[in-house]
């Protein structure tokens, strides 16, 4: 077996589901199903095992990206 290293972030952390609730009027989330994949959503019941809020993005990088779209709408 391949040893790798995964980085990782002590300021993003995720919650277990069952003892800290996400607002149920959330309707964007980090989640971790039961099987190790991690998507933004909603949590499922019996699913999901933890979740954690979106991440800020800084401005610089919203500016980064609108002018890699060479959108005008941004």
């Amino acid at each position: 077996m391949l040893n790798k290293t995964i980085p990782t972030a002590a300021l993003v952390y995720l919650k277990d589901i069952e003892e800290n609730k996400p607002d149920p009027r959330a309707a964007k989330l980090l989640v971790l199903s039961k099987y190790g994949v991690l998507r933004i959503g909603t949590p499922v019941a019996g699913y999901d095992v933890a979740w954690s809020e979106l991440p800020k993005i800084p401005n610089s990088v919203k500016d980064k990206m609108c002018r890699m779209k060479n959108s005008e709408s941004c």
